[in-house]
């Protein structure tokens, strides 16, 4: 039951009300919205790496040898908490459409098991899978499908039509009977693949047959960790254990603690409005309180009054923001989440919105504590003075000093590199910037308005108004100044990331188109493209594996020649010119700064690669910032294609995977490279478009933080309109003695817009200063090896958020300014 006092109140200022109740909704709906989101992305992310492990536990891959042997099998079958081992049966062969082809595909045969590889199921785009015991049934890779157009297929091949494959027999048909999904079971067999019945394999294909990797299937209650460590002991270092379902990573991994930044001045903001809204109704009720407290009312229950008001309010804002949150998460998943992904179901535990209205309410109770503890301190007499306030307000120095202190712990916290440090450095910064702004407001707006002066002779009048209710300003400033801050330095961090992909993509490749194939394509499907009208050149790129000590790493080959005549590879520690000179006369490689940071090589680090039993020590001739993407998460090493001759062989290095080619520019280059890629089952893609995919990707990630961002605007701007109704409604005494001494109501109605612009501009420019200055520990924090985003002036922000609140701020101030400009002079003095 509502008391009837309480109630009255409501009623009597229900804008304010709810205006506060808003400001609770939205902080409600940013930390629920939040939850949903991270809770969506990350049951989408762990459902794809659990499909893409299906039903192994452990992966066991070799580092040394030809493979895995039937002793090392059975070594790993009796250790404890193995329930099954498959494994992987694979061999590499040359696949052609027509019997007298000159020209074929490497591609990868690998043999089924009850229809599944390695415990991962085949997914077929059309077809079925080979009978068990079919010596002559295949079911291709789609990329294989489309790639074979290169041995002289008219069109993708289909389920009923034949492909010849080499097998011990020589060269031999095989019907297709299926086309499967590309890139199906991550590292452990992705790219070329045919897949054939395991009596196929073992038998036509068993020269050469090589088992590379054991998937494990775990008896319950076997932990993942501890069987990959008894598998490593068990082989003696001559295979590698790894969970693959671990490292399942959603896309806001790196930006969780931004998330936690924005969320926490969200409430914070939301907390800021609720002692804003507070003060402003102890202000206009003090004779009210006065007369409450006269008449026997204790101090608690004035204090309970007060804070059941804010209660209220914040109950409502919080069932209103638990419904806006769902909305907001929902919408989140659905357009941050893979897009070749299901979206998953809303998973909403009873916990979240009850936890996250919790938090609303609490954000608002705190906010009304310390207002409402000062109304029912005050003595009856008074609160029953006839002035509207006091006259002069102490500057609050004891929380100025709490100010300075908290931002300088919260400077020395922004120094640190750990990104949670940084965030919560920057939230201590804030909130010290915000404390200490009692005491500096009044001579700020006062500065602003004297410079205004000249330009705006409302200017100062208006800026002493201000200056006079220096608390009520303060706490205004404060929160335009986080919430403005908070959107400034996370559109600078998202500007610098994208100008850092872009600079990313650009320094990766040589020419400006790419043309990418499913399959390993010879060497003369270059030169046809070389010879394609409008092309200049072209550079072969094949991508290949090695083991570098017990670490698996790909490898791409380059043309060392190419890249030194451009302008591509960042080369970060080293001389460019003689780190790819080396890569061409001597056994050098190029590593990223990735497997820098993660390995400890550096530039004259030696290291001893391995692959198909050869071997070759090569020297690090420098760091790279980036390289070509690996497959396994990781960039690839760069070795230069005459070294990769002698580690892998003259047949495995010829052709290509990916072909760079520099064009003469233009549609009609793109458009004859496009065609000749198309016949032979390769898709040419323009730089520019891989750049615009990347920062695309990008944009989609941190989108949510501008959303976030800018609610947090909203809710500031929630606090400004509560206070410039206020300042409006109690101005109206002054404006009313101005307009006696001769002031137009014109100049009256200007007068009450220039505080609304005055206290906008102010509290913007303030907040933007300030995201500048976080923006850059932000940056700091969040680079990584071969990713070093720099400061990009957020001007497009600046403008927008200067424009929205300054614009928010005058039409809030429009209708106020009005009914105080039009207001009886002689009613308007009697009564304040």
């Amino acid at each position: 039951m509502i008391p009837p006092i309480l109630s009255g109140w409501l009623r009597t200022r229900p804008l304010r009300g709810l205006l506060a109740a808003l400001a609770v909704a939205l902080g409600v709906a940013a930390l629920l919205g939040v939850e949903i989101t991270v809770t969506g992305l990350d049951d989408q992310a762990g459902t794809a790496q659990a499909a893409r492990a299906g039903e192994s536990g452990v992966d066991v891959r070799t580092v040394s040898g030809p493979g895995l042997g039937a002793a090392d099998l059975a070594k790993v079958r009796a250790i404890p908490g193995v329930a099954q081992v498959s494994p992987l049966l694979e061999k590499s062969v040359v696949a052609r459409v027509r019997a007298g082809a000159v020209q074929g595909l490497d591609v990868a045969v690998v043999g089924l098991d009850g229809g599944s590889a390695a415990l991962r199921p085949l997914h077929l785009d059309s077809g079925r899978l080979p009978r068990d015991g079919s010596l002559t049934e295949v079911v291709l890779d789609e990329g294989v499908a489309s790639a074979l157009r290169s041995t002289g297929a008219a069109r993708t091949v289909r389920p009923g039509e034949s492909v010849r494959l080499v097998t011990q027999d020589g060269d031999t048909a095989f019907t297709v009977v299926g086309i499967a999904a590309s890139n199906q079971g991550g590292p452990a067999f992705s790219g070329a693949s045919v897949f054939v019945s395991h009596a196929a394999a073992t038998g036509p294909f068993a020269l050469g047959l090589r088992t590379p990797l054991a998937a494990l299937r775990l008896a319950p209650g076997a932990r993942a960790a501890t069987v990959a460590a008894a598998v490593e002991t068990a082989l003696g270092g001559s295979a590698l254990a790894v969970d693959p379902r671990a490292g399942a990573a959603a896309p806001l991994d790196q930006i969780r603690p931004l998330l936690l930044l924005v969320v926490a001045l969200a409430c914070l903001i939301c907390a800021g409005v609720s002692a804003n809204t507070t003060a402003l109704a102890v202000s206009e009720r003090r004779r009210e309180i006065g007369l409450l407290l006269a008449a026997g009312a204790s101090p608690r229950q004035v204090l309970r009054l007060l804070l059941a008001e804010a209660a209220l309010l914040g109950l409502a804002g919080a069932v209103l923001g638990v419904g806006a949150g769902v909305v907001l998460g929902r919408f989140a998943v659905t357009h941050l989440g893979a897009r070749d992904l299901p979206v998953p179901p809303l998973s909403l535990d009873a916990w979240q919105p009850a936890l996250s209205a919790v938090a609303g309410l609490a954000a608002a109770l705190l906010g009304a504590l310390l207002p409402s503890m000062t109304a029912a301190r005050a003595l009856p007499l008074v609160a029953l003075r006839s002035t509207a306030e006091p006259a002069a307000q102490r500057p609050a120095r004891g929380l100025a000093l709490a100010g300075l202190v908290l931002a300088a712990g919260g400077a020395v916290a922004a120094t640190t590199s750990a990104i949670a440090a940084v965030v919560v450095g920057c939230i201590a910064l804030l909130a010290g910037v915000a404390l200490c702004l009692p005491l500096v407001s009044a001579p700020l707006v006062r500065a602003v308005g004297a410079a205004l002066g000249p330009f705006a002779h409302t200017a100062p009048v208006a800026a002493a108004a201000l200056a006079r209710r220096r608390r009520r300003t303060a706490l205004t400033l404060a929160g335009l100044l986080v919430s403005v801050a908070t959107a400034t330095a996370l559109s600078a961090l998202s500007a610098g990331a994208v100008s850092a992909g872009d600079r990313w993509v650009s320094q990766m490749f040589v020419g400006d188109i790419v043309v990418h194939s499913p399959a390993t394509q010879p060497s003369s499907i270059a030169q046809l493209v070389a010879a394609t009208t409008g092309v200049r050149e072209v550079t072969p790129v094949r991508f290949l594996s090695a083991v570098a000590g017990d670490n698996p790493l790909g490898v791409a080959a380059i043309d060392p020649v190419a890249h030194q005549a451009s302008g591509a590879l960042d080369v970060v520690d080293g001389d460019r010119q003689a780190a790819l000179t080396a890569l061409s006369v001597s056994p050098s490689v190029l590593i990223p700064e990735q497997l820098s940071s993660e390995f400890g090589w550096h530039r004259g680090s030696r290291i001893t690669l391995a692959a198909g039993g050869s071997t070759l020590p090569v020297t690090v001739a420098g760091v790279v910032a980036h390289s070509f993407p690996a497959g396994d998460g990781r960039e690839a090493l760069l070795l230069g294609d005459g070294m990769a001759r002698r580690l892998y062989g003259d047949a495995t290095v010829s052709g290509f995977d990916d072909l760079e080619v520099v064009s003469t520019g233009g549609a009609g280059a793109l458009a004859a490279v496009s065609r000749v890629a198309a016949q032979y089952g390769m898709k040419a893609v323009p730089v520019a478009t891989i750049r615009d995919d990347a920062r695309q990707a990008l944009g989609d990630t941190l989108s949510l933080l501008g959303v976030l961002s800018w609610m947090a605007v909203a809710i500031a701007m929630l606090a400004v309109v509560n206070t410039l109704l206020v300042n409006a409604r109690q101005g109206t005494r002054d404006l009313a003695l101005l307009r006696a001494a001769g002031l137009s109501r014109r100049r009256a109605r200007r007068l009450v817009l220039t505080e609304a612009g005055l206290l906008a501009t102010i509290g913007t420019a303030l907040g933007v200063a300030a995201g500048c200055g976080l923006a850059l520990p932000l940056l700091r924090a969040g680079s990584s090896p071969g990713f070093d985003p720099q400061f990009v002036l957020p001007l497009g922000t600046a403008a927008s958020a200067l424009g929205a609140v300054v614009v928010g701020s005058l039409l809030a101030a429009a209708l106020p300014a009005r009914r105080a400009s039009r207001a009886a002079i002689v009613s308007a003095i009697r009564h304040d």
